[in-house]
């Protein structure tokens, strides 16, 4: 993950990047610029492999989900673990949870549930149909 350095002037690559949290909730990145070995600080707290890509959620990711089809009316409860095995290349279905924010990709789910394990939840509850059924009510 990438970060600008104020001693530097310019964006450089993270050096021994920590997760933090701050005092409001947010998520943020910390480390050390590799040239000068200033701090630097980012918000946002998904760390970028070596690799690139971005590492996989923790598993503290601990939650049920409990999934209603709205269309059909079927109920069952998964894990976060099932829940990345959906179709998420299918933008015909759409999924909301708690009945409010739509989760359209693996991550936006992720970072969902993390916001709701934040805030003292066990368990959310995931609408699931087709896009045009949510949203035009019919």
């Amino acid at each position: 993950m990438q970060a600008y350095c104020f001693k530097c002037h310019k964006k450089i690559e993270i050096k021994n990047p920590q997760i933090t949290v701050l005092k409001n909730k947010s998520p943020a990145t910390r480390g050390v610029c590799p040239a000068c070995g200033t701090n630097v600080f980012r918000l946002g707290k998904l760390v970028e492999s070596p690799s690139g890509v971005r590492d996989q959620p923790d598993p503290a990711l601990k939650i049920k989900l409990n999934v209603i089809n709205v269309e059909s009316g079927e109920t069952w409860s998964c894990t976060m673990n099932e829940a990345k095995s959906w179709d998420w290349n299918n933008h015909e279905i759409a999924w909301l949870v708690n009945g409010y924010w739509q989760v359209t990709s693996w991550d936006q789910l992720v970072e969902t549930v993390r916001n709701k394990i934040e805030k003292g939840c066990d368990e959310v509850t995931i609408y699931e149909n087709r896009l045009f059924f949510l949203a035009g009510g019919g």
